[in-house]
């Protein structure tokens, strides 16, 4: 069995990379790490969990065959994941809505775990299923040191950084497609409104470190059977400049809200699970590359269940009965894959 490695494959590519390593270093912020590396960093840098690294220099790419044979076991159930019912999560999302309209949030982001049966499925197989159903998210499996096993396919970037040029998006609002056509989707004031907080939030970050940018207009945008409001930024900037634009744009308002400190202080004490992993970010980073992205659409494998990662932004306008259904909705990116019952 494996001890910690990674497999991942990025947005619009087929290739699949793997590190197996199994001294992982630990480091409290990504400022520490001196040579290249595959990040996981968790929501809240102040938890237990810390940022790990794998060395990238160790990378290589395999085949789908070679995927299939890796020695990939999930852990024992241990301290598993906090669930709650249906209706504890709509009283949640009820406190939520009441603390936004007594004007203490613009917009809060709360997130829950479900519970799924695991029925044999080849781990690696739906690691591969998922690169073959959502080609332009980023996917990976991970072994952590500490034994965790997770799994994902997000479609949100936080930050990509190339020959002097710092990428990021703003991502908010969520439909289910339901066989329409990009130009037929219609958004309510409420999902208008959402985007428009996470764009300020950018723009304001840019601005506050003094770099000019360009913004695209707002647009559709497909993530597997869901679609996203969204507005791609642009801006040259140099390495060190790219890593302090990281430090302040996670943990972004699509998964925290706004204002950021106060949304996280009321995440905190109204979750009832440890986020951990899942809203953090994951990806490359070295001296002169970064490709990071925001954990989302996640899981945690345990030998006898997946817990799913799944959460929805809160605004004064919301109800808590079509938040709930909403969560349910993001829960299918990965159920659809678990549903298809791969053995291979």
């Amino acid at each position: 069995m494996l001890k910690s490695f990674v497999l991942y494959r990025l947005p619009k590519e087929r290739n699949i990379h793997f590190i197996n390593e199994a001294e992982v270093r630990s480091v409290s912020s990504i400022d520490e790490l001196v040579e290249a590396a595959f990040v996981i960093s968790p929501f809240d840098d102040k938890a237990e969990k810390q940022t790990i690294s794998y060395k990238l220099s160790l990378s290589r790419i395999i085949s789908e065959d070679e995927v299939l044979r890796l020695p990939v076991q999930a852990p024992n159930q241990k301290t598993v994941p906090v669930t709650v019912t249906k209706e504890k999560h709509i009283h949640l999302l009820d406190k939520m809505i009441t603390r936004i309209r007594n004007h203490n949030l613009d917009k809060g982001v709360l997130s829950r775990v479900k519970q799924v049966k695991r029925q044999d499925e080849s781990i690696t197989g739906v690691f591969l299923q998922l690169c073959q159903s959502y080609p332009t998210a980023f996917v990976y499996l991970a072994s952590l040191p500490d034994g965790d096993l997770w799994c994902g396919a997000t479609p949100e970037t936080l930050a990509i950084y190339q020959n002097n040029m710092f990428r990021t998006m703003a991502l908010a609002g969520t439909q289910a497609v339901n066989n329409r056509n990009i130009d037929e989707i219609v958004w309510e004031a409420k999902e208008k409104q959402e985007q428009i907080w996470v764009q300020d939030h950018i723009s304001n970050i840019f601005n506050e470190a003094g770099i000019t940018y360009q913004k695209s207009d707002t647009y559709t945008a497909a993530a597997g059977h869901l679609v996203h409001l969204k507005n791609d930024f642009t801006a040259h900037s140099t390495p060190q400049q790219a890593k302090a634009l990281i430090a302040k744009l996670q943990p972004t308002p699509a998964v925290c809200g706004t204002p950021t400190l106060a949304a996280k202080k009321t995440i905190l004490k109204l979750e009832e699970h440890q986020r951990e992993y899942y809203s953090g970010y994951l990806g490359i980073l070295s001296s002169q590359e970064i490709q990071l992205f925001v954990n989302l659409r996640c899981m945690k494998i345990y030998s006898d269940h997946f817990y799913l990662y799944v959460g929805g932004g809160i605004t004064a306008d919301s109800d808590a009965v079509s938040e709930w259904l909403e969560t349910e909705n993001k829960a299918q990116t990965l159920e659809s894959v678990l549903k298809n019952r791969d053995k291979r």
